[in-house]
């Protein structure tokens, strides 16, 4: 039984992340938020996955705005993989 919980609780978190990466991208439609909101509708642990993981991602932008605020215009550009190699680089003596 708690096998099956567990499988569930996975398949919330993935549905909640992929609805958290199309709601913070450029371009959403009228049907993904009907979608959306579908999904929330359908189960109150929908809701807590998907502002846990919102709450996240912002979390993860904030962090990269403020790490490429510290080390300077060339960081700025870089995306996050090079971003992190580059915050590595300058750490070393």
């Amino acid at each position: 039984m708690i096998g099956l919980f567990e499988k569930a609780a996975d398949k919330r978190e993935r549905e909640a992340l992929a609805w958290v990466r199309i709601l913070h991208s450029e371009t959403v439609s009228d049907a993904q938020i009907e979608a959306y909101l579908t999904w929330m509708e359908g189960d109150s642990g929908n809701a807590t996955a998907f502002r846990r993981l919102d709450q996240a991602w912002i979390a993860a932008d904030d962090a990269k705005d403020a790490i490429r605020a510290r080390f300077g215009p060339e960081a700025r550009g870089q995306k996050s993989a090079s971003l992190v190699s580059h915050v590595l680089a300058s750490l070393r003596p």
